[in-house]
């Protein structure tokens, strides 16, 4: 029963990977700073609106405000070393000099990482493997109201369905599910069905006004590479910050933080780039 009903569903949330196959070590490092921290530390948090408004949006700002520019839609194709050391960034056919004081923070995700810098980093490696996330997200047709504890914290989380978590935003029921490559071989139709009938099933008898039994207007978003596959195997791939180019640092969720592919993960991989360059 604490299985099924907790380290499961808190281990798949956390590693966005199947228990049987999940790696015990990125599952301890979770469990050591919230469970057994206690009630404070496993406080959850969700963005209001999205993802680009909590935290893309004020990091672009940040960087504008810092004399920063921020080239969106432009893709780096290749890198030129010489050196030890990075000397210009590939884009198309241009090339960005890279200063002999400039610094690199390399941030891509794994598989770009792979195709630019196996030439240039000998014995390179990166996660190959990846789990997806499938977030569905139904409109109704006035905003929600919920009594109880729903109401207070606006999300609930499901055991034993499709559906794993259902978040309440105004007029938006937002669903997500994670280590989602289970669900490849299902029709997105069948999915959507599923879902909102758990939704109803689960989230129904605690709203003032009734679901309705038809699925109203719904979009289903797929993130086929959400995550690298959290498995024993592809932790090993993860590369460190430091690389042998005196002025290049990984910085990703993927390169090896001790964490899962998560946001924490992140900003950690980011903090020990800047670390690494001695910024």
């Amino acid at each position: 029963m604490l299985t099924r009903r907790l380290l499961e569903p808190f281990a798949v949330s956390a590693l966005n990977t199947p228990l049987e196959s999940a790696s015990a070590t990125l599952l301890a490092a979770i469990i050591r700073e919230t469970l057994v921290l206690g009630g404070s530390a496993c406080r959850p948090w969700y963005p209001s609106e999205g993802l680009s408004e909590s935290f893309v949006d004020p990091a672009v700002a940040h960087l504008r405000r810092l004399q920063g520019e921020v080239h969106c839609g432009t893709r780096i194709s290749g890198l030129d070393v010489q050196g030890g050391r990075v000397t210009g960034l590939k884009n198309g056919s241009d090339t960005i000099a890279v200063g002999p004081e400039d610094k690199v923070v390399f941030a891509a995700p794994s598989p770009v990482a792979r195709s630019l810098l196996e030439a240039h980093l000998p014995g390179f490696s990166a996660p190959d493997a990846y789990e997806s996330i499938i977030n569905v997200h139904y409109r109704l047709s006035a905003p929600v109201k919920a009594r109880g504890m729903l109401a207070k914290v606006g999300f609930v989380g499901l055991v034993g369905g499709v559906a794993e978590w259902i978040y309440l935003k105004n007029d938006i029921l937002s669903v997500t599910v994670s280590a989602a490559n289970r669900y490849t071989t299902w029709d997105n139709d069948e999915l959507i069905a599923t879902i909102w009938s758990e939704i109803r099933q689960a989230v129904g008898p605690v709203l003032v006004e009734s679901l309705p039994q038809a699925v109203p207007p719904v979009r289903l978003v797929c993130e086929k590479r959400a995550t690298f596959a959290a498995t024993p195997a592809q932790d090993r791939l993860r590369p460190q910050a430091r690389t042998r180019l005196e002025n290049l640092a990984l910085a990703g969720d993927w390169t090896q933080t001790g964490f899962p592919s998560t946001i924490e993960g992140a900003i950690r991989s980011g903090t020990e780039a800047i670390k690494v360059l001695g910024l």
